[in-house]
C-alpha cells in the first residue's frame, strides 16, 4: 500500500492507495500551525483507523517542500525514521508545485516575499512581494491561503488541491531516505 500525504499545506491531506493507485481511504484536516508536532499521532490514528499496519505500507508519497522550515524539517525526520524502523518502505518526494499543472504557480513564503515556479521545468524562486505585484500576471493563480490584501492588485487564488487525480501520474521514487526541499534559510531569533 502507497501512504501519502501532505503537511505543508494549511490543509493537510492523508490517504492511503493500493498498489494500483486506488484510492482506498482519505482524510482531510486543518493545519493550525502545531501538527508537525502530532505527526506521528496523525499517521498512528489514520492506520489504525483503517485496520492498517505499518508492515503493509510499501511506499510512503509525502509532500517534503517548501513552506515552514519546522512543517518541512518534522515531516522530513518522521518518514525517514518510519523508513529506518521499517526497511521495507520506501519513500517519493514531491513539490507542493508539483500538485498544480497551471503556471505561473505563486505560493506563500512569508509576509515579505512568495515561492514562485514561472513553468513546469523552471526552479522554484523566492520573489519580494513588491517586485511581484510589479509585474505584469494576468494568468497566475496563487495557491494556497495567503492573505492577498497585501497586494495593490487582485489575483485568482485557488486552495483546492484534487490529490486523487495527481496520484495517477506521480513517479514512485522508491528512496531510502527523504531530504527536505527548503528553499531559503529559517528565520529563527
Amino acid at each position: 500500500m502507497i501512504l501519502f500525504f501532505d503537511w505543508v499545506s494549511s490543509e493537510g491531506y492523508i490517504a492511503l492507495l493500493n498498489e494500483e493507485r486506488v484510492l482506498l481511504y482519505s482524510n482531510r484536516f486543518f493545519m493550525a500551525w502545531n501538527e508537525s508536532s502530532k505527526t506521528i499521532w496523525i499517521i498512528d490514528s489514520f492506520l489504525q483507523w483503517n485496520s492498517i499496519s505499518y508492515s503493509d505500507i510499501t511506499e510512503i508519497v509525502c509532500v517534503n517542500g517548501p513552506g515552514s522550515f519546522t512543517w518541512i524539517r518534522t515531516i522530513t525526520l518522521v518518514v525517514n525514521t518510519l523508513a529506518f524502523s521499517f526497511p521495507h518502505i520506501r519513500l517519493s518526494g514531491l513539490s507542493i508545485f508539483d500538485l498544480y499543472t497551471n503556471y505561473p504557480q505563486v505560493f506563500p513564503s512569508s509576509k515579505r516575499d512568495l515561492f514562485v515556479k514561472y513553468e513546469k521545468w523552471a526552479i522554484i524562486v523566492v520573489v519580494k512581494n513588491e517586485d511581484f505585484q510589479s509585474k505584469l500576471w494576468d494568468t497566475a493563480i496563487i495557491y494556497w491561503d495567503i492573505d492577498t490584501t497585501r497586494f495593490e492588485k487582485s489575483f485568482e487564488c485557488d486552495s483546492s488541491r484534487n490529490y486523487e487525480t495527481f496520484i495517477w501520474d506521480f513517479c514512485l521514487q522508491s528512496l531510502q531516505q527523504l531530504s527536505p526541499l527548503y528553499l531559503k534559510k529559517p528565520n529563527i531569533s
